[in-house]
Order: structure tokens, then sequence, then C-alpha cells
């Protein structure tokens, strides 16, 4: 039998993700989406309390899926291989969509901060089809008129560089802030206005100092 040790220095300056969503819906004996788990803090942080054959996570990261594998080796890891410029250079720009199964939560925390909105509308919309009915989708994102958001997100140096330009996107309209972020996402992390996101992805939307939710449920 393979014993694994957890290498707790992995998720020593993670925020705790099971209680950050457990906090908006009961996990216990629900099957779950982590939805760019890296590697799988959601479960680390869930101390047992989320079985891991109750669990699936989504990562563009090889190397972090083959991470939580070792870790959890009875969860289950999808590679969901699309291109992102911090997380996976050689990914595809389009390639075919990763999930079959339905599930109860569906969760992401900062991966919509490093992604345009139309892929964030894109992949939420999808999620909505893989929901069992009473399920809830709970994705995170930055709010781009929070300064403690930007400040979470980027470095001091980056912050200093940036806040210009988030003072000049407050006169923008929604479209405009929008488009900008399409174009703008990859340099250092991707700000939506809070009020366009909630009208286009039809869901209610949470804001926390840490970052904003947009949830949605199936009823």
């Amino acid at each position: 039998m393979k014993v694994v040790q957890y290498n707790t220095e992995l998720y020593e300056f993670k925020p705790n993700l099971y209680q950050f969503l457990d906090g908006i819906v009961p996990l216990k004996d629900k099957k779950i989406l982590d939805w760019g788990c890296k590697t799988g803090g959601l479960l680390f942080f869930s101390e047992g309390e989320i079985k891991q054959e109750n669990y699936t996570g989504v990562d563009v990261s090889n190397k972090s899926l083959k991470v939580l594998e070792d870790i959890f080796p009875r969860a289950k890891t999808i590679h969901y291989d699309r291109y992102n410029n911090m997380y996976n250079h050689n990914g595809k720009e389009y390639c075919s969509w990763c999930l079959n199964d339905k599930y109860d939560v569906i969760f992401s925390f900062s991966v919509f901060t490093h992604t345009s909105f139309t892929e964030f509308k894109d992949v939420f919309d999808r999620h909505k089809e893989h929901l069992n009915e009473g399920g809830i989708l709970v994705h995170t994102f930055a709010n781009i008129k929070n300064k403690e958001h930007t400040q979470y997100l980027l470095t001091e140096e980056q912050f200093k560089t940036y806040s210009i330009t988030f003072d000049e996107l407050y006169r923008y309209d929604d479209e405009l802030s929008t488009e900008y972020n399409d174009k703008k996402c990859n340099n250092f992390g991707s700000f939506f206005n809070l009020e366009y996101v909630g009208e286009k992805l039809d869901c209610y939307i949470d804001e926390t100092p840490l970052l904003a939710t947009a949830i949605y449920e199936r009823t």
C-alpha cells in the first residue's frame, strides 16, 4: 500500500478553500467539481469532510494534477488542455470540452482572474448543463472597482503600475471595460465590472474582501 505524506508547504499560503465554499453551500456528501483545482487545496482543507470519491478536479496543468493524484489517489482528475498564458503555454486555443458527468457543486477559485470574460461566460454557461437538480455554481472573480481585489492578485510593483489604469477604467462603460480585459487579461490578472458580470451571466453576485462570487443555482 502506497502511503503519501501531505506536503503542507503546498497549501501553506493558500486561502482555506473549504471554509470559503462551505460557508456558501454545505459540502458534506456532495458530488463536487473543482474547476482549476491545482493540487487539490479544496480537498486538503476539508480534512476528510469531502470524500475523495465525490471529488473531481479539473486543471490545465498536468503537473498540478499529478501532485493531486499522488496525495489523493481516489479522487478523479481531468486535464483540460486549453491554452492559458499563466499556467499552460502549450495548451490549445480551442480544445474539446472535457466534462460528461453532472455535479451537485461546481466551484472555481481565482481561475477567471486569469482568463478573458469571453472564456468566463463560455465556461459558466457550459457548467450550467452539468449541474444536478438543486445544484449550484460558485465561481470567483475580481471586481475591477475593488482595490482590495487588485492588491490580492498583484504584486506591490504590479499594483503601482496598474493602479492608474484602474482609475481610468472607472470612467469607461461596461462594454469597454470588458473589451479591455479581453485584450489585457494575461498581463497580470483579469478584473471585471461587477454589474456587468451579474447581467451577462444571469446570476447572483456576492462580494467579499478577497474576491467576488458569481452564484447560480439550478432549480
